[in-house]
């Protein structure tokens, strides 16, 4: 396979999830969580019986990307703070990008830090027009006002 000859299948949408929807795997049960605001149709799945999350775009450690027109910045804090209840019962994160693990404890400390930067209450800097708000181990990113 190139790149001059790759494609994508054709799909069809036979059914969507629901915010705390079970899955069953086979033997294993995957939770669904609906947590729009990175993107509307963000999702993270959860592992109870694995004690784990996978966090998708929603949360990982790094460069949070929440500057695109698509990013709902109060629904994003929404669903932080309610993944944030997860924390004490989730012994480790699955997030899509930087690192395949992060400590549940993530939840907490962006829930804290999204206030903060979204008011200018904490420094940034300016990069490729977004402003950079640097917490330890994660920053926010978001659109620079004009």
């Amino acid at each position: 396979m190139t790149t001059e000859n790759y494609s994508i299948r054709p799909f069809k949408v036979t059914s969507t999830v629901t915010d705390g929807q079970k899955i069953d795997l086979g033997g294993r049960q995957i939770e669904v969580w609906l947590t729009p605001g990175h993107t509307p149709d963000a999702v993270c799945l959860l592992d109870r019986a694995n004690r784990q999350m996978f966090t998708g775009d929603t949360l990982y450690p790094g460069n949070l990307w929440l500057f695109v027109p698509e990013t709902d910045l109060d629904a994003y804090q929404r669903s932080i703070e309610r993944l944030a209840a997860f924390a004490s019962f989730i012994d480790v994160l699955r997030p899509a990008h930087n690192l395949p693990e992060a400590d549940p404890g993530l939840f907490a400390k962006v829930a804290e830090a999204l206030p903060q930067a979204r008011a200018g209450k904490v420094p940034f800097t300016v990069r490729n027009d977004r402003r950079v708000f640097q917490f330890t181990g994660f920053s926010i990113l978001l659109a620079n006002p004009k």
